[in-house]
């Protein structure tokens, strides 16, 4: 469960993106997830955008570094690669 710090990261992140958790997109035919992590030795969240596809590959397609206080974000595309 998140707390009010990393649902706030969250909001700032997927109001960012203009894409929810869950949201599906029919011309990649995958479903977005966004994940959130705590970064314990910084005052800031990381938030990990995600695209499913049904047959079970993913891709982490972007990651936002969010500070809540400032609400500030930091975008970083394609991070990470496939699996």
């Amino acid at each position: 469960l998140l707390d009010s710090c990393g649902r706030k990261a969250l909001r700032l992140a997927s109001e960012y993106w203009n894409i929810k958790d869950g949201d599906f997109d029919p011309q990649i035919g995958a479903r977005y997830q966004l994940y959130v992590e705590k970064n314990y030795y910084a005052k800031d969240y990381t938030v990990y955008l995600y695209t499913f596809i049904p047959s079970g590959y993913y891709e982490c397609i972007a990651l936002a570094y969010v500070d809540i206080d400032t609400e500030e974000i930091n975008v970083v595309r394609y991070p990470y690669g496939k699996g």
